[in-house]
């Protein structure tokens, strides 16, 4: 299971911090905790999850989550139909558009 959360949205990775090994059936959607939000004079917000992944927003939605640390959001990554990622907090129905930068 390991391996395939650390393989979720890694394409978008640069090869060299890519995963050595990709699981033959990937993630559908990966469930976090967001434990730190950070957003930057722009408005662009990124997310440090509980598993050490970082995720940018990529859109111009408003992210309804704080800034600050030591939070326990949880949240839903899905892909999106075309490409790119989705996050939402759980038990919401908004979501902004991301991309894993980390």
């Amino acid at each position: 299971m390991a391996l395939k959360i650390a393989a979720f949205g890694a394409e978008q990775l640069p090869a060299s911090r890519r995963p050595a090994a990709m699981p033959s059936r990937p993630l559908e959607e990966l469930k976090a905790v967001v434990t730190r939000v950070r957003r930057n004079a722009g408005d662009v917000v990124t997310v440090t999850l509980d598993n050490g992944q970082q995720w940018r927003q990529t859109g111009s939605y408003y992210f309804p989550v704080e800034d600050g640390s030591d939070l326990s959001v949880p949240v839903v990554i899905k892909p999106r139909l075309f490409s790119g990622y989705k996050l939402s907090p759980e038990g919401t129905a908004r979501s902004i558009s991301v991309e894993r930068i980390r």
